[in-house]
């Protein structure tokens, strides 16, 4: 049985958006479910791991996109839930 699964980009730094965007095109010429949502680098990531917290609970730029990428994955899995039972 194939597992459905979702392929998050993690980049999208102010160097990275040419290479992010390469990768996605590549990706998606496979026919690889790629996550509408990028994962930005971002200094509060780095830094949470030195309080304790995390990225999303620092930096409502960061909590914007982990709930948006939560958002997508509940969507990929309804889908594929529906899709097996079909």
């Amino acid at each position: 049985m194939q597992k459905p699964y979702l392929v998050v980009v993690n980049g999208k730094g102010q160097h990275d958006g040419r290479l992010v965007e390469e990768a996605r095109r590549e990706l998606f010429s496979w026919n690889v479910p790629i996550a509408d949502q990028v994962i930005a680098h971002r200094l509060q990531y780095i830094n949470a791991m030195t309080t304790g917290r995390t990225g999303p609970e620092k930096d409502p730029k960061a909590a914007a996109e982990i709930d948006a990428l939560w958002a997508e994955v509940k969507a990929a899995l309804r889908k594929a839930a529906k899709a097996r039972a079909a």
